[in-house]
């Protein structure tokens, strides 16, 4: 990674992207988590 200019506006980017990416991997483990229930009770 290149470490030369560190910018707030960068690193708000970045983040919002973590923070997309934390919601997005949240979501699809409760979506396999209901699935799997759906399957094993249904």
């Amino acid at each position: 990674m290149p470490s030369g200019s560190e910018e707030p506006q960068m690193e708000s980017g970045l983040k919002r992207k973590a923070w997309i990416a934390v919601f997005l991997v949240s979501g699809l483990f409760w979506l396999v988590v209901a699935l799997a229930a759906w399957i094993y009770w249904g």
